[in-house]
């Protein structure tokens, strides 16, 4: 059997020669130069910049939030999909069911491969994902030279939850990768057609991102027009900010657990 996911035979058999690992490594690289520097630059300048000149920038910055949050796990889905559903009406899948490879080594093998063969996306996606986190850090950079912020009870909490809510959406974004590519993989074990299998799974992706996004506008909304005090205000947006991200974090998870689970049983 197989000990781990490069020795897994589907692993083996469906990833080819293409972009190598070390041009994958730079652009990856590329990736988060760029979102350190955008990132940096527009947290420094939020408090200087003109509105024209402003809404430029959160073009600049915004962009790649809606592909990342829009367009990216859809994909992802969409090719895991394409992918297995070719591969499960072949004959070398029916000649791997009868040897002792597992459900689960199966579904592994396939989320694995699928996920390899975009890895050039996922570098893109991963350096892209930094760019809160450094829009907080330039942000971060701009209120402390500011004497009038900087004596606020309330700054050291703005830093750390901006940092904490940052890394807790790189965490959401990668894991919707996995989940992505595990529900192309699951529809398209379960109808052994690739067409219905990557439509469906995108259409459930862009559904859970829809959610979340109406849950986040919700809470903010609740907040905002609750008509408490500044500091009131600054501190629940702070625990929501915090508690949404870890909840995000957490249901992602459940997802892919049961989702893996489905998955192994329609092998």
């Amino acid at each position: 059997m197989p000990a781990s996911i490069t020795a897994n035979p589907l692993f083996i058999r469906l990833t080819r020669r293409g972009v190598s690992l070390r041009t994958t490594l730079w652009v990856a690289v590329g990736s988060m130069l760029f979102s350190m520097l955008a990132g940096t630059a527009s947290g420094l300048a939020s408090h200087m910049l003109e509105s024209l000149s402003m809404l430029l920038l959160i073009l600049i910055i915004g962009t790649p939030s809606f592909l990342l949050n829009g367009l990216y796990p859809p994909v992802i889905a969409v090719f895991a999909a394409i992918v297995v559903g070719n591969d499960v009406r072949s004959e070398d899948y029916t000649m791997l069911k009868l040897t002792l490879i597992t459900p689960q080594q199966v579904v592994r093998g396939y989320i694995s491969a699928s996920l390899y063969r975009q890895r050039m996306l996922h570098a893109i996606a991963l350096g892209l994902s930094f760019i809160g986190l450094f829009q907080n850090f330039g942000l971060l950079i701009s209120n402390t030279l500011s004497m009038q912020y900087a004596a606020t009870s309330l700054a050291p909490l703005n830093a750390a939850v901006s940092i904490t809510a940052s890394l807790l959406a790189v965490l959401r974004i990668i894991g919707l990768a996995i989940l992505a590519s595990l529900m192309g993989v699951a529809f398209s074990l379960l109808w052994r057609q690739r067409d219905p299998a990557a439509v469906v799974a995108a259409i459930v992706m862009i559904i859970l991102q829809v959610v979340g996004a109406l849950l986040s506008s919700a809470g903010y909304w609740f907040i905002f027009f609750s008509h408490l005090d500044s500091d009131m205000t600054t501190k629940l947006i702070a625990i929501f900010q915090v508690g949404y991200g870890v909840l995000s974090v957490v249901l992602v998870c459940l997802l892919t657990w049961g989702t893996m689970c489905l998955a192994r049983r329609w092998v």
